[in-house]
């Protein structure tokens, strides 16, 4: 309770000090960047890179992206936000074409990023979230016909690669993948989600 008061007041100091979409626009340019940074560093230690210059790489060739927080399940959810961040930012029609440019890139840095993670129950919530993401994309600001169809089979198009990627989720070429056969292993008996689901009874 304490941390959501916080994040309250942290709600309220920024719609008084971010009066317009340009504001909004400059903090998400901002909040970009830096994941970017962390990600970068990230990409670093999935290389195995142990040393840059002076700067000493930490957990390097870990396996899964980690980045500067040091825990893929943390830095999975970190990157789901600024994911959010550069969706909107690279679709917002009156945003400057530098800034929408900007945000096109780092959601393709970030997604990558994101997918090197290898957290299933984040990677959940990003299907999750594009579909809605699109849906209302398609029918609540798209006004011509022939974009609402190409983004709609899009969108199916998506979904079911997804759908497909789970079911042969047990093929050679995605259960020995280190990334994808960890995030497409979804099973109500794995250990991973039996304790989840211990911890939402309690």
């Amino acid at each position: 309770i304490f941390s959501w008061l916080h994040y309250w007041v942290l709600i309220l100091m920024m719609r008084c000090v971010l009066r317009t979409k340009a504001d909004w626009r400059r903090l998400f340019v901002v909040a970009l960047t830096a994941a970017i940074l962390v990600t970068g560093y990230g990409f670093l230690q999935y290389g195995g890179v142990q040393n840059l210059g002076p700067l000493k790489i930490y957990e390097s060739g870990a396996g899964r992206l980690q980045g500067t927080i040091a825990n893929p399940g943390f830095l999975a959810a970190y990157l789901l936000f600024n994911l959010t961040l550069a969706l909107l930012l690279t679709f917002d029609a009156t945003a400057k074409t530098g800034q929408r440019i900007f945000g096109g890139l780092a959601l393709a840095w970030l997604a990558i990023a994101f997918s090197l993670s290898g957290v299933r129950g984040a990677f959940l919530g990003l299907v999750v979230g594009l579909v809605f993401f699109g849906f209302g994309y398609l029918f609540w600001h798209l006004r011509n016909s022939l974009g609402r169809k190409i983004g709609l089979g899009l969108l199916i198009a998506f979904l079911l690669i997804v759908s497909l990627l789970f079911v042969f989720r047990r093929s050679a070429s995605i259960a020995q993948n280190s990334i994808w056969g960890r995030v497409f292993n979804i099973s109500l008996s794995d250990p991973t989600v039996q304790s989840r689901l211990v911890s939402w009874r309690g």
